[in-house]
Formats: structure tokens, sequence, C-alpha cells
């Protein structure tokens, strides 16, 4: 056994160095099938996905033609719609079912939703195979990058595959019921628009489509892009801007004509109806002179995003032409590009439109902040206003109106809500003093659902002998780990948390936005940060945990000054030095990098920064989003810092959104003693190595000081992070050998288990991907020659069986008459399979690796 032992020992460096030889071509490591935080690799929405919560919803439609009146919601960020056959019972009559109080005789509807303690959640889920899931057409990750997966009848998507942050995405939607209880849904990133006949009592896979051929394709103007036709639509194209409306909308006029407000293209189409079916092709164009012009204006025969349309009795058309602030009226006879009149005008954004008889509903997004506001109109008394709601906070998409007139809001800001206003309702209705009769998805607050199993924004990780710890910005949650087991081979994917500390409970949030950002841990502490404190939890954490202690950043002293720095700092980042009691910490809001002596007593007077990268001093807390960057020998906003297995200081100076000058900056160990006694003070002119246009997070080192990176996203098109084999390589720019195969949002933090597995926090997609030791995953070069065949080239196959053979049968005589099965390397000729063999035997073939083998391949 100690032969073998001492054998590993001499391979080692042999397959480091077959892995950094240059004779590699670049490569790419597998998808991760490992996930935390998401039922599988596919969902990318952050939080658990249930049947009483939603994230970021936009649209509600009563049907109304059934009692109790069904409700559809419009989950904007999960793809999918929720659906609710009633609300509630009867006060009456427990067994009543109700939406209205004209469901109950003589009697009140009790409303039962209300998140997770309501009795009343959602019955059906369209456009996704259960209420787990969320992802876009089944591939919310992005697996088939570069290109998007296809749509089916079963799938919706109204988040982008490559969004960089879901929390701030998503689409909305004005959605349509019919007489028969059919529903009519604008698919907003499909740019199509499809019906579900009667889902309740049918099912939930589409039936029919428009703006596509066939219910695979999802193309903006498919196959053509540019072009528009009377048969394509395009409700998202890419360009739209950031702060664009992202709504489509449908409605049904009392003939049973289809019309669909079509944003991307600046028009509204009409498709008519005949017969029993809807055609296909559009009759009709408002807001273009022609079905293949896509140009916006602004003159009264020209649209800009239209998001809603609705059509009175009387044949009148009004359209919310959102980004030119408007609502129009087309009134008959209607023709192709024809001119509108106003109606409204100095709006923000009208996003939504609600026909009850004669009265229109207009409501806008962005009223003031976040709020919207929402007009009554009736259009025959001089568009005297007749109801209005305001600070209904970011409300778009369709209103939904029941038959007794109650009214029915999505918010997608702060609430991350829908609100039932039971009708009647003052004039003028201050939303934020007088609140909803009910609310559907609170509590809790929040996009999703917080739980054990659910990450909000994976931020840091620290890995222990026993624990898998990971900062969730909301909280900190870990995994238990039996000794000597690895979070990657103990736990599985989904697998609930548990235990969470720096809250009370899994639900539990901390206020103000002032959240955990990334973590370390050493042998004693697990080390935190938030805002302006340093937070430290003893190790090992239990359930509930609160911190050990906390310390003001700006109350710490700096060696050799007196007083305290006296400067509010917003730390980002956060290493531990392996080698004594250091800690270094990321301020990119006050442009340095600093060094904090850690006292074994833990007192908090003790606690000394004594070196200070990046020019002099610390600098005040600069809040501006974007600050022009000082000089280039000073840091600029530096997001992370790093050590790598020699301990030299890797600085990312780029931090979020685009704030920074996207450099990678390694200063090497030997600036920074243990036991200096004055302040160490460096600027930029003492790096060894500064890499620009290096758009990175935290690199991150395996034990062999590989490294691996994710890369910002805003400023970046590298969103599959980097392996770069060796980071010291004396060269003008670090070149890459590899990248990881799946698309990350913003791979913000990685971190590398004693056995060298490593894990990618995907920032805001809710999701920490798990993958092998590096060593293992890296491909060598394909075989060209099969020794099984007796042909006399080696591949890596064979450098294994080689390895593998010696450790079953060291030293023993080659005989080549009886054995059948595996082989043996005779390299020097002496017809021995020893030590001397194997070694020559993979010298050889890191030298010439695709070229002849030496000495003889034999089977056993």
């Amino acid at each position: 056994m100690k032969k073998k032992i001492n054998f590993f020992y001499l391979l080692f460096p042999l397959i480091s160095l077959l892995l950094t030889s240059n004779t590699y071509a670049y490569f790419q490591l597998p998808f991760s099938n490992w996930v935390l935080g998401q039922p599988d690799v596919y969902q990318v929405t952050p939080g658990e996905k249930t049947n009483f919560k939603v994230a970021n919803p936009g649209g509600v439609i009563v049907d109304r033609s059934h009692h109790p009146n069904r409700v559809f919601i419009y989950d904007g960020m999960n793809s999918r719609i929720l659906g609710y056959r009633s609300l509630g019972h009867c006060q009456n009559n427990p067994h009543q079912e109700c939406t209205t109080d004209n469901d109950c005789y003589h009697s009140q509807c009790h409303l039962e939703v209300g998140g997770e303690d309501g009795r009343k959640k959602a019955d059906i889920v369209i456009g996704q195979p259960n209420f787990s899931t969320s992802a876009c057409n089944g591939d919310g990750s992005y697996h088939s990058y570069p290109y998007r997966a296809k749509a089916s009848r079963s799938s919706l998507c109204s988040l982008p595959q490559d969004q960089i942050s879901p929390l701030e995405g998503g689409s909305f939607a004005n959605m349509a019921v019919d007489s028969q209880g059919n529903l009519y849904v604008p698919d907003f990133l499909n740019n199509r628009v499809l019906k579900y006949n009667n889902p309740f009592e049918t099912d939930t896979i589409a039936d029919e489509v428009w703006g596509q051929t066939n219910f695979e394709n999802n193309d903006c103007n498919h196959p053509h892009s540019i072009l528009a036709t009377s048969s394509t639509l395009c409700f998202f194209d890419g360009i739209i801007s950031p702060s664009g409306p992202f709504t489509a909308g449908v409605t049904l006029d009392n003939k049973g004509n289809l019309w669909v407000a079509d944003p991307a293209n600046n028009r509204v189409l009409r498709f008519p109806k005949r017969g029993e079916n809807i055609s296909k092709t559009a009759d009709l164009v408002l807001g273009q002179p022609n079905f293949n012009s896509r140009r916006h204006g602004s003159a009264l025969n020209q649209l800009y995003t239209p998001t809603a349309v609705q059509v009175d009795d009387q044949g009148n058309v009004y359209v919310s032409d959102t980004d030119n602030k408007r609502i129009l009226v087309y009134r008959p006879p209607l023709s192709n590009g024809m001119a509108a009149t106003i109606f409204w005008q100095n709006l923000q954004k009208p996003t939504s439109l609600a026909l009850v008889g004669n009265q229109l509903w207009i409501g806008e997004s962005q009223w003031k902040d976040l709020a919207s506001q929402l007009f009554l109109i009736n259009p025959n008394d001089n568009n005297h206003i007749i109801k209005r709601l305001i600070n209904t906070t970011d409300t778009r998409g369709s209103l939904g109106i029941t038959d007794k007139g109650d009214l029915i809001l999505t918010a997608s800001g702060s609430q991350q809500d829908a609100f039932f206003f039971r009708a009647p309702f003052p004039s003028i209705w201050d939303v934020s003093r007088q609140p909803p009769t009910a609310y559907f998805f609170s509590p809790p607050s929040g996009h999703n659902y917080l739980s054990s199993r659910g990450f909000y924004s994976p931020r840091g990780i620290a890995i222990t002998s026993s624990q898998f710890i990971v900062s969730d910005g909301k909280r900190i949650m870990f995994w238990n780990l039996p000794p000597g087991e690895t979070a990657l081979n103990y736990l599985h994917t989904y697998q609930p948390a548990d235990g969470v500390v720096g809250v009370h409970n899994f639900n539990e949030v901390i206020l103000n936005n002032n959240h955990y950002l990334r973590i370390a841990a050493d042998k004693n502490n697990l080390w935190a940060l938030r805002d302006n404190l340093l937070v430290r939890f003893s190790l090992p954490l239990h359930n509930g945990q609160m911190p050990t202690q906390t310390i003001e950043m700006d109350k710490l002293k700096i060696l050799g000054k007196k007083g305290t720095v006296g400067v509010t700092m917003a730390p980002t980042a956060i290493v531990t030095d392996p080698r004594g009691n250091f800690l270094w910490i990321a301020l990119p809001y006050n442009y340095r990098v600093i060094r904090v002596r850690v006292p074994q007593d833990y007192q908090s007077d003790k606690y000394l920064i004594d070196t200070i990268i990046g020019g002099p001093g610390i600098p005040p807390w600069d809040k501006r989003w974007n600050p022009p960057c000082p000089e280039r020998r000073y840091l600029c906003s530096p997001g992370s810092v790093s050590l790598d297995k020699y301990y030299n200081v890797y600085i990312s100076d780029e931090y979020l959104e685009t704030r920074g000058n996207g450099r990678l900056i390694r200063f090497d160990d030997q600036l920074f003693p243990l036991d200096n006694k004055e302040l160490l003070n460096y600027d930029l002119t003492q790096a060894a190595k500064i890499y620009p246009h290096f758009y990175a997070w935290q690199p991150a080192f395996d034990s062999q000081n590989h490294m691996i990176s994710g890369f910002v996203g805003y400023v970046s098109s590298k969103q599959q992070p980097r392996v770069y084999l060796d980071p010291l390589k004396d060269s003008p720019s670090l070149q890459e050998d590899g990248k990881v195969k799946d698309y990350f949002s913003q791979a913000y933090t990685i971190a590398f288990d004693k056995a060298d597995n490593f894990y990618i926090a995907d920032l805001n997609r809710g999701r920490i991907l798990g993958y092998p030791s590096l060593l293992s995953l890296i491909p060598l070069p394909n075989k060209v020659g099969d020794t099984n065949n007796n042909q006399q080239t080696y591949d890596r196959g064979d450098v294994i069986c080689a390895i593998s053979a010696y450790l079953q049968h060291p030293g023993e005589p080659i005989d080549v008459s009886h054995s059948t099965n595996g082989k043996r390397y005779d390299v020097d000729n002496n017809n021995l399979f020893n030590r001397q063999d194997v070694i020559k035997f993979i010298i050889h073939y890191l030298l010439h690796p695709l070229n002849a083998a030496v000495g003889r391949c034999l089977p056993i």
C-alpha cells in the first residue's frame, strides 16, 4: 500500500503537467446536473414556485361567463398563468363557492385568498407542467444557447432566457376571455397569441395560435424578422429599451373579431371572424400604412409600442399608445393606416384598458416612482372621470372586472401581489391609505416563496468540513455534511437547507435592503458582510443562530493612526487568509481593498486595518450610481478580492452594474508580510500584473491554482464562466483555456471544496450549480489510435489504463500467453511492467500526445 501511495505523489505533478500543457485545445466543461435552489437545472426564477405566490405579476382577466366568476392571473416572471375557479365561500353557506357577493344569496362572499395562509389557492396552471416550475419554454437556463428553445402548445415565455436580472424582468399581458370561457393570451416572448378552449373544463394545452405558423416557432415576425406581414406578430424584437412597457394585448369585439396590440411592430391588427373560426390573417392594420411597415411615430396615423386595445359596441377602437403617452380612438368607418383622434394624453405609461359597458378604465404605470394610477372614464360625457385610484403600485396588463364591478389589479412593484377591491369604492381612492379588501399572494411578501429550498439571491458560498453555507441576501442558509463528504456527493438537487442564521426562520427577511453579501469561513468563524457591518457567527452554525459579533466598519482602527476610520463603508467581498488572523475586504464605494487583523480574543476595539490597496487612505462612501474613475493608478470600484493558492491577491476592479474600469489586478504575496509594524498602503504601481478589459466577479482557485471566474453580465459577453489553467503565466493578457458550458446571469461567486469540486452562485437566478473536480473534467485530445486494436498511438484512456494496471500488478513480468483483457505497458523492453514504464509512458504522451507510442502495448 505504501508503494502505491508514494506512486500517486509522483503521478500528481505529471497529471498537473498534463492539464497545463499547451498542447491541449480549448475545452468546455459539461453542463451541471446538480443544483441547489431550483427543482432542476432549467429553472432560474428566484424563490420556490408554488400555487400561492407569484413574481412580477402582470395582468388579470375575469371570466364573467361562468358563476362563480373565474380569475386568471398572468405571472410575468414565471412564464405561467394561474387560474382560480372561485375566490372563497359564502358567509351564510360554507359549501357555496363564490367570487363576488352576487354568488351569495343575501350574504357576502368571504374571500379566502391570501398567500401561504389562504385557504383558496390557484386551481390550475397554464404554461408550465406543474406549480413548481417556471422556465421559459422549458429552458429558462438557456441550455440551448446560442439558440432559443422552441415553443410548444404547453409552454409560455414571459422572461427572456438571457435575462440578466430576473427580479427586474418579466412581461405583462392584456388578456381576453370570450362568452364561452375561452382564454386568449399574448405570449410575449414567443411573439404569438394563444387560445385555450375553456381551460378549466378541458386542459391547459393551447388549441390555436396566431402570429406563428405552428406551435414551435417563436421568432419576431417569423421567418422574416425585420419584415412584418398580415399574419406575423412581434411583441419583442430584442431592441426595446430597458424601460420599455414589455406588454402586449388582445381583445374581442362584439362580432368575435380578434384584435391584437402588436408593440414591436408599432401597430394594431384585426383578425376577422369568418364563420365559426377566427382567421390567422389580419384584414385591418392601424398605426401603419400597410402590413409590412413597422416604424414608430407620433403622428395620429402612427403608434409607438401600443400595449392594449378595446372595442366598444359602436365599433370605436381604443388603443393605449404607450410610448407616445396617450390613448387614441379610431372611429368607424375603419381603414388601413387611418388617423385616430386623441382620447387622453399627457400620461406616463398607459398599459391597461378595460371596457365595462360604455365606461373605460385606463391604467398607467410609473405615474410617480413605481406607483400607478387608474381612471374610470365616461366617453359619452366629455371623458368625465368617474373614479380615480392612485398609488396602486406598478400595475400593468389587463384589469380584472367582476360581474359586480369589483376590481382586481396586479402589483409588480415591491408588493408582488394581486389586489381585490370590493365595489363600490370612493371616487378618489388612495390605495396606500385605504387598503384592498383582500390580497391574493401575501403573506409573506416578495417574489415567489422564500423557503428552505428556494434562493432569493445567492451571493456568497463558504464551505467547512461539516457545512455548506450560502449567503442568500436576506438570510444565510446552511446544509450539514457528514465527515469526509462533499456537498456535491451528499446533497441532492433542490434539497432543503438544514438551517438558517441571521433571521429566526426561513420566511423571515432582513428589512431595509440591509442584505448579507459574500461570506468567508475560517476554522472557528463564519464572516459575513452587511452594509457597513462586519458580522461574525461561531461555527458550526445552528438553526436560528444570531450573530456572535457585529462590528461597525467605520469604527475600525488603522495601524499607526489615532482614532477610528470614521468613514462609512459598503463592503462587497471578503476572504480569509488561512496563514493567520486576517480578513481581506473589498470596498467598491470607497475605491479600496483593505486587510483587517482579527484579534484572538475578538475584542471589537482590537480589529485593525493594517493594509490599504488602491490609493492613499480610505475615501468617503461615494453613493453615485456611476461615478467617474479616479486616476489609473488608483482603484476605481473594486467589487471583489481573492487569494490564490500562493496567497497572491487578485482584485477585480469592477462592480454592479457598470461601475468600475474592468481590470483584474494581481499583487504578489511578498508585498504583505504577516507582522508589519507600519500601515501598508499601495497603489497600482506596485501591482505585479494588470489585465485590462477583464470584467470579472470574484475569481476562485483550486488546489492546483487553476482559476475560474465569472463576469459582470452588463458589460461582458462572457455569460459562461472561464477557466484559466495557469493564471500566473507571464503574459500581457490572461488567455482562457476553456469555459463552463452553463449559461449564467451573473456568476457572482465561485468556491472550491477540499476535493476541488466547485460551486457557482448565479446571483440573480436563485441557484447554485455544482461541478466535479476540474481535473477530472478537462477533456484531453481525441484519440487517433486504440491500443485495444494494437495501434501504436495512445490516448487519455491508455494513460489511465497504464496507471490502473500498474497499481493492480506492479513489477510483474509481461506474459502474453494467457491474458485477454486489460493492457500492460513495457516501455524499455525488459519484459517487466514497472513504475519506470508508467512514468516514461506518461512523459512520452505529454510530449507527443498524438504521435506513435513507444514500446509495446500488450494484453495481460
